[in-house]
């Protein structure tokens, strides 16, 4: 598709509000009517439905040394040494809970994936990082793992640190690049040169990782799209193994420290598609696999193969290889699945350092799913990861005739269909490769909770 070509249609579909769907329900249908005797329960379930649980473990570490404007991620602002001590030592205890939970009922909890990210996790030093791996190890968690990633801020990493990450089996880095120009970058108060990035990414490191990855956010104060295709081919000549390529959520109505960024121009909604669909074009031209609604991977990436394969799955992390369907989390705000069971962790770093103080999971809200739900997550997801959807599969295993069940749903399909977005036969579903544009206006379609004519919102702190 060239950009000249771009319809007021297209930019009208393309920029409708909704869900990423990193979970269903989302987020904002949650509530605290979850909490931790609700979790325990779903994790007894699990533990007693396998001889040998395994899941994904996301560890959230809140700390960032300085606040970047156009974050939403839920992060203290400190370098207070002895306040980033006492978290560590609360999260060890909250792993410790965790797995004792499941050596309680004779169940040895396998970790096949790790994520730690935040805040920025490439803020600790040595001592706090360490702490962290050696309450990993009293439970053996790194003993089994296909993935170990860690996110990555450029400004807070060094060659010794990365020695500290491949000797503790780390496996992927995360950068968080968001955009090359030097005054987009002061803008949003995180000031990263290119150079900075180019000398981080030494032959010792491509050869020590099997994958790297790159955040890039579209949408910015002050980007225009000239300057966002020149951020593009900087990382294209950087090459990492996986591009993320994110929309900028402007919110300061929750998030108060991007009230500064209203003063500048951003791009309207025509230049941020503009943006997205060049950056597009010029990954795929450049060798990468665009990949659901937003990744972009290199052929020979686990992401793309599981994406091939069929075995990708779509997370509160993002697209990741089919690891395990189940997500375990421990921190401050860490969101696990657990089966039909959605929970999230407390905010306040006061409130969760209380609440494992007293022998609890930290849980302040989350989503039992009913039968619907299931359904309809199964369906979402399938869009997301396959692009298709077959009828018979979901019919199995649920019991139902799908065009019966979902007859509103495939009526409002026609109009998708219409549009060349997907092709719908009396079998399947399958998304068209200008489809793969709009697999988030799909997905919609099945939302129940949309339904009604409910505006998504962004749900957070």
């Amino acid at each position: 598709m060239h950009l000249v070509e771009l319809s007021e249609k297209f930019v009208s579909r393309f920029s409708e509000s909704g869900p990423y769907y990193t979970s269903y329900p989302t987020l904002s249908e949650w509530s605290a009517s979850i909490g931790a005797a609700e979790y325990s329960r779903a994790l007894e379930k699990f533990a007693d439905e396998y001889e040998q649980p395994c899941a994904g473990l996301y560890i959230h570490f809140p700390f960032c040394p300085k606040q970047c404007l156009y974050c939403v991620c839920n992060a203290v602002i400190s370098q207070d040494s002895l306040r980033i001590n006492k978290f560590l030592d609360t999260l060890e205890r909250e792993i410790d809970l965790l797995f004792s939970f499941f050596m309680r009922r004779n169940r040895a909890l396998r970790i096949n994936a790790i994520h730690l990210g935040g805040g920025s996790p490439s803020f600790l030093e040595k001592q706090g990082f360490l702490k962290v791996m050696q309450a990993l190890d009293k439970w053996h968690i790194r003993e089994a793992f296909e993935e170990f990633s860690i996110e990555v801020d450029p400004r807070t990493v060094s060659a010794e640190k990365f020695d500290w990450y491949r000797e503790a089996g780390i496996t992927r880095l995360s950068f968080g690049i968001q955009d090359f120009s030097a005054e987009v970058q002061k803008v949003i108060n995180r000031e990263q040169p290119f150079e900075l990035v180019q000398s981080l990414l030494t032959p010792d490191v491509r050869r020590d990782f099997s994958s790297i990855n790159f955040d890039i956010l579209y949408g910015l104060p002050l980007q225009t799209y000239d300057s966002f295709v020149a951020t593009v081919r900087k990382v294209v000549e950087l090459s990492p193994d996986r591009i993320t390529l994110l929309r900028y959520a402007h919110m300061p109505e929750s998030r108060r420290h991007q009230e500064t960024l209203s003063h500048y121009p951003m791009p309207d909604d025509n230049e941020k598609v503009r943006m997205f669909i060049a950056a597009s074009q010029i990954f795929t031209e450049a060798g990468w696999v665009h990949i659901g609604i937003d990744h972009f991977a290199k052929p020979a990436d686990s992401l793309a193969i599981s994406a091939q394969n069929g075995t990708m799955q779509r997370s509160f992390i993002g697209f990741a290889p089919g690891w395990s369907q189940n997500l375990l989390g421990v921190g401050p705000t860490a969101t696990m699945q657990v089966g039909s069971l959605y929970a999230q962790n407390i905010y306040s770093l006061d409130d969760y350092d209380k609440a494992i103080g007293d022998g609890q999971f930290p849980v302040s809200r989350g989503c039992s799913l009913e039968t619907d739900d299931l359904v309809r997550r199964d369906v979402i997801n399938s869009i997301l990861c396959r692009y298709q959807v077959s009828f018979k599969e979901i019919e199995y295993k649920y019991k139902i005739l799908f065009k019966n069940y979902f007859k509103r749903e495939i009526n409002e399909l026609s109009e998708l269909e219409a549009e060349g977005i997907l092709e719908l036969t009396a079998h399947d579903i399958t998304v068209t490769q200008y489809g793969k544009f709009f697999l988030r206006q799909i997905c919609k379609v099945f939302d129940r909770y949309l339904q009604t004519g409910k505006r998504y919102t962004i749900a957070g702190p």
